[in-house]
């Protein structure tokens, strides 16, 4: 799982991911939360799509703010 947990087995932490149960660190945003959590809905049919998701309050504000610069020539992305 993506987040530290103080849950010693893989049952215990899929349990936390069913009931929404996880901590947040301090420094993630409400919507950086909001998206993660309905991404990590525990039945497959709820989570959305990667085209749904890309509609989520966290990645339309993080896309309008990217500036990413692009040459032809670089194999490099700087975000």
């Amino acid at each position: 799982m993506p987040f530290r947990e103080d849950s010693n087995t893989n049952s215990a932490i899929v349990e936390q991911q069913r009931r929404r149960t996880y901590r947040w660190p301090n420094f993630v945003s409400h919507e950086c939360r909001q998206s993660i959590d309905t991404m990590m809905a525990f039945y497959q049919d709820e989570r959305p799509t990667a085209k749904q998701s890309k509609k989520l309050p966290f990645f339309l504000r993080s896309s309008s703010q990217a500036k990413i610069p692009y040459d032809d020539d670089s194999a490099e992305i700087y975000a």
